[in-house]
């Protein structure tokens, strides 16, 4: 392979940016750097925008197959190798990436696809970026008559983005940034983002690796399977009772129990009680796996009997402490199987599946004056799964036992239908890259 053409932009002014960058491709022969006159502006991040698109407009005249982008802050880092990067290269390619940083400082809906590579839905960090050929037309044909922060557009122009991982390049930080002035006001803020987006790399890479190490689950037959299923509820509700009550009905997989709610003068003490009480029974009597389940709770179209007790069984296979139908907001998610994904945290207790190795630090647990509910499970529990598309929603009643804040009408709605727009990204994006993934770096079958 020819060297591979490196643009990093440098303003006469900053002398000590330009000896730092020579010096990071110094004896490098696998890059041919260039160091080039950013385009004038008054404002940093106007200047960088014409400028990156200036060196985009040359690559497309020379037809080259892709180009580095370089910052004259980046650093490379111990993971850096140029095999690394050659084999980098060709997997984000072939997956049809239209840029592969060499790491960010941000990450938005990051989807792990392979040992090394994750899709990311936005990004910030532009100090070592590999642009292919197939996005010079879409960046070109954008308002380059405006000025852009780079990172932030090229996000919104592509769906095709992707960061190796371990980094192989960080930036230097020189103590002002001619792009992000917020940068000049707190020093030491890029290494702590970086430092920040790497251990979240390595957190979610963490979740996969061990998942991925796991026996497959094994075939059981899901015909006779009942679930004790216990629904929290206040008598004087009759509306929640006949709504609860429709949604069970011909169901026979649930083996449904009422449950007084508990009392008391803070409505998510009153829920934590609530769910403490079926945990120590469900303790008692032996059970390894139960639904607790809110009065609210409603089924969507997407519930089918066999594949939700399938997910019940896969994630108590896989050692789930909580398994989510369906949550009003979350962080981040690892896929674990098919229509599962592990997360970090999630919001919303109306139907979750909790499962024994979860019953003694719930019955433990010191819940605070402070906590609620959904929040406090995801702080304990780290093996937590959510089912999507979700089985289940909560109801808007219009009011809230729990969450005062909850009791304005449409409120529930709309964390749930943002929480399945995010989500549906993350699916797609499995569905998108996941055969073809197997393909280009396992090999196809034979």
């Amino acid at each position: 392979m020819k060297p591979i053409s490196v643009y990093a932009p440098n303003l006469a002014s900053r002398p000590e940016r330009r000896a730092h960058i020579e010096a990071q491709f110094a004896g490098r022969p696998e890059f041919h750097l260039t160091v080039v006159t950013p385009v004038p502006h008054r404002m940093g991040t106007v200047s960088l925008w014409q400028t990156f698109l200036s060196i985009v407009r040359r690559e497309r005249e020379t037809g080259s197959e892709f180009f580095i982008f370089c910052e004259d802050d980046h650093t490379f880092t111990p993971n850096y190798t140029w095999a690394a990067l050659q084999t980098a290269i060709r997997e984000a390619d072939a997956l049809g990436a239209d840029v592969l940083s060499g790491g960010v400082s941000w990450a938005g809906n990051a989807v792990q696809l392979s040992d090394r590579l994750f899709w990311l839905r936005a990004f910030n960090g532009m100090q070592f970026t590999v642009v292919f050929r197939r996005f010079y037309d879409v960046l070109l044909n954008s308002s380059d008559t405006l000025g852009y922060v780079t990172d932030l557009r090229v996000s919104q122009l592509s769906h095709n983005i992707f960061v190796v991982f371990p980094y192989f390049s960080i930036q230097q930080e020189f103590g002002y940034s001619d792009a992000t002035r917020g940068n000049n006001d707190h020093p030491g803020r890029v290494e702590r983002m970086f430092k920040r987006s790497q251990a979240l790399f390595a957190s979610l890479d963490k979740v996969r690796t061990s998942y991925r190490r796991l026996p497959p689950t094994p075939e059981m037959d899901l015909d006779d399977v009942c679930l004790p299923t216990y629904v929290i509820h206040l008598p004087e509700h009759t509306d929640r009772q006949a709504h609860i009550e429709r949604q069970f009905a011909d169901r026979p997989e649930f083996d449904f129990h009422w449950v007084e709610a508990c009392r008391a003068e803070r409505g998510a003490d009153g829920l934590w009680q609530s769910i403490r009480k079926v945990v120590a029974q469900a303790d008692a009597d032996g059970d390894d796996v139960i639904l607790i389940c809110e009065d609210d709770h409603e089924f969507t179209p997407d519930y089918n009997r066999h594949r939700f007790l399938a997910h019940v069984v896969g994630a108590a296979a896989q050692g789930a402490h909580l398994l989510f139908g369906g949550v009003g907001g979350f962080g981040r998610w690892v896929p674990v199987a098919p229509g599962r994904f592990w997360t970090d945290w999630a919001w919303c207790t109306q139907f979750i599946a909790v499962y024994r190795p979860a019953f003694r630090r719930i019955l433990e647990a010191n819940f605070g004056p402070k906590d609620v509910a959904d929040e406090f499970l995801s702080r304990l529990l780290p093996n937590k799964m959510v089912i999507f598309p979700f089985v289940s929603v909560q109801h808007d009643f219009g009011y809230s036992d729990i969450t005062p804040a909850n009791n304005q009408s449409g409120t529930i709605s709309r964390f749930f239908q943002r929480a399945q727009t995010k989500g549906a990204i993350y699916q797609r994006i499995v569905n998108k890259y996941q055969l073809l993934t197997k393909i280009i770096v396992n090999g196809p079958k034979r």
